[in-house]
């Protein structure tokens, strides 16, 4: 059966979660801290901010930042996802049942994205600063002894929080995927206790081992394409960078693997839950029988591919060469 997952539409959703990141660290991170510290910006880019004075506080804003607006945006995916005794043609999933497709939200997937772009790079940075004395976090202990523990501390915080962030990515894809086959209001039997959006007291939407077997292909497909425009993006401006060519490995490269990798890592976790037929990610609730998995659609959106190819350009143009301040 051929795909209905358009690689433009993804791509597009790709090159504004990773390409927003970038901002959120050196802009409301690093900038931001500097400015309300007293100290002068010289330069920003998407790899690096020169400043007039060395601080500690300022190179532990970018991941900080990181970490809260990535969960914030994560916040509020869960806000916007309805549980599934009220899932409609209304809300994020449409689904034709002539043709068996369900067409999901741009919105869930791009916060989705943008949420863990964010919080992979944030703790990953913390890992690879503990692992290399490079970096952000490197600069915040920087003279502070004894040298191996704050180190061995940054390794062990940065994998424990990479890991964790895995685990919840893969939970999060598959409740996105679920959408796909929640039935609407009038199959259910039993709808699901009232709950608060930030704090359900139900489970999320239920999914079956064969039906998210099923939809690994799509989500094989969503994770590829979004990460591979995402991370050439990122990839690419740090080629651009105007302070050192070394950045494009300690900064380009690394950051590239880091955004990216969870991301499969995810995948992977997805796809062994698909093989635990008992598990709690995968066993049906009462209230959701079984049935057959309706083919995932994301057609092409061309005002978002054309938009997201203006915003490439200008990310690569200002981000990418660096923005010199007065």
């Amino acid at each position: 059966m051929p795909s209905r997952i358009n690689i433009f539409t993804i791509a597009s959703i790709g090159i504004f979660a990773f390409g927003l990141e970038p901002v959120v660290h050196e802009v409301l991170g690093h900038a931001v801290v500097c400015w309300l510290t007293g100290g002068k910006v010289i330069l920003i880019s998407s790899t690096a901010l020169q400043t007039a004075s060395a601080s500690r506080l300022v190179p532990a804003a970018g991941p900080l930042a990181n970490i809260i607006v990535g969960l914030a945006a994560l916040a509020l995916l869960r806000v916007l996802t309805p549980q599934p005794a009220i899932v409609s043609a209304h809300t994020d999933a449409v689904a034709d049942a002539a043709s068996g497709v369900t067409r999901l939200s741009l919105i869930h997937f791009f916060l989705y994205f943008f949420a863990f772009a964010n919080l992979f790079l944030a703790t990953g940075y913390i890992l690879y600063s503990g692992l290399i004395n490079f970096g952000d976090f490197a600069a915040v202990i920087d003279r502070l002894r004894p040298a191996w523990l704050y180190r061995a501390t940054l390794v062990i915080v940065g994998a424990l929080g990479y890991r964790y962030g895995i685990a919840l990515a893969a939970r999060c894809l598959a409740e996105l995927l679920a959408r796909a086959h929640t039935p609407p209001p009038s199959d259910t039997l039993a709808s699901p206790p009232p709950a608060s959006p930030l704090r359900p007291t139900t489970p999320p939407p239920p999914i079956s081992a064969a039906s998210l077997s099923l939809s690994l292909p799509a989500a094989r497909r969503i994770i590829h394409t979004a990460c591979f425009a995402g991370g050439a993006l990122f990839l690419l401006s740090s080629f651009l960078n105007p302070i050192s060519p070394s950045l494009i490995f300690y900064d380009g490269l690394s950051g590239t693997i880091g955004l990216t990798l969870g991301f499969f890592l995810a995948l992977t976790d997805l796809r062994q839950s698909a093989a635990k037929p008992h598990s709690p990610a995968t066993t049906a609730q009462t209230y959701a029988p079984q049935q057959p998995a309706p083919e995932i659609e994301i057609s092409f959106n061309l005002p978002l591919t054309i938009t997201a190819a203006i915003f490439a350009a200008a990310f690569l143009i200002f981000m990418g060469n660096g923005i010199r301040l007065p």
